[in-house]
């Protein structure tokens, strides 16, 4: 009986790393996540796979957790979602329409946001199965301190955290020096 279950572990692996090399739903480098861990594959083997996590301690996967259950490849994706309200206080409200268009311009204007053309491209190559859409700067009503702006835009998607929280901050940080100035 012990032999029976080992074997039937040990083929559950090996036919997994078959199907992981010949799938290949993600290869060496590429940023995963699934159950209990996150990380970077460092080595994909017939047996398991070797995943660096981010907080770096490694972690040794069985091929057969990895297909059993659901793994998100960050690394493969078409764009990474800004999405932030921004309060905004002032003296006269009446100038909030101006304020959005500065901040549309903004994010028009910004080398790290997929603009319009580059939006309805990636629609095309996805066949429109994508909700994403060009930059956008929208009044969203009223908050604690007073008005409230949403910005929502997409960078690309293969870009690693670091250099999306640098663009998004980036970019948060010009529209904080444009509603201040204004």
């Amino acid at each position: 009986l012990a032999v029976g279950l080992a074997a039937k572990n040990l083929v559950g692996n090996l036919m997994s790393g078959i199907l992981i090399y010949v799938r290949q739903p993600f290869k060496e480098g590429d940023e995963v996540e699934g159950g209990r861990f996150r990380g970077i594959v460092e080595d994909i083997g017939l047996m398991s796979t070797q995943i660096n996590q981010l907080d770096g301690v490694p972690v040794t996967v069985p091929n057969a957790t990895l297909l059993d259950g659901s793994v998100s490849n960050f690394t493969d994706r078409d764009f990474r979602c800004i999405e932030d309200r921004i309060p905004v206080v002032c003296d006269d409200f009446r100038i909030l329409p101006t304020l959005v268009d500065g901040v549309q311009g903004i994010l028009e204007a910004h080398n790290g946001i997929l603009q319009k053309t580059e939006v309805n491209a990636l629609k095309t190559k996805r066949r429109s199965m994508l909700k994403v859409y060009a930059p956008l700067c929208v009044f969203d009503g009223y908050a604690d301190l007073g008005a409230q702006l949403l910005v929502r835009a997409y960078t690309r998607g293969h870009i690693n955290q670091h250099s999306f929280r640098k663009i998004r901050g980036g970019l948060l940080l010009q529209i904080n020096q444009y509603l201040l100035d204004s």
